[in-house]
Parts: structure tokens; C-alpha cells; sequence
């Protein structure tokens, strides 16, 4: 599944604005999981960044693909 539809989804559902997700126009990074347990994981960060870095929290995260075994 696509990360930043993932945490677009998350954005949507905590009622946190769009505008927080900042996603290079190339970059479609694709995740493999169980979509709860991404959810949950995405939402913990969010949440763990309110908390820790005061208002308004801005968090930046970047994906890069593993090389295959």
C-alpha cells in the first residue's frame, strides 16, 4: 500500500489538516504490512510529536527502500 495515502488516511481520520504532509512529487513509497498495525504506527508518531514538541508540531519522516535479500 502507498505510505502517503496511508498517512493521508491517518491525517483524515485524527482531523488533522493536508497541508501537514509534505510528500515529494516522485516519491510513492509502497509499504507491506497489516494496514491496522501501519495505521496505529502512523498515528503513534503523530501523536508522540504533539506531545513531545509543543504546538504546532511538525514531524519529518523519510522512507527509503531496503535492499533485497
Amino acid at each position: 500500500m502507498s505510505l502517503t495515502m496511508l498517512v493521508r488516511e491517518v491525517l483524515a481520520a485524527s482531523g488533522r489538516p493536508e497541508e501537514l504532509l509534505d510528500v515529494d512529487d516522485d516519491a510513492d513509497t509502497t509499504v507491506q504490512g497489516d494496514k491496522t498495525s501501519l495505521e496505529r504506527a502512523v498515528r503513534n508518531l503523530m501523536d508522540n510529536a504533539d506531545r513531545h514538541a509543543g504546538e504546532p508540531a511538525r514531524s519529518a519522516s523519510n522512507a527509503t527502500t531496503a535492499p533485497s535479500s
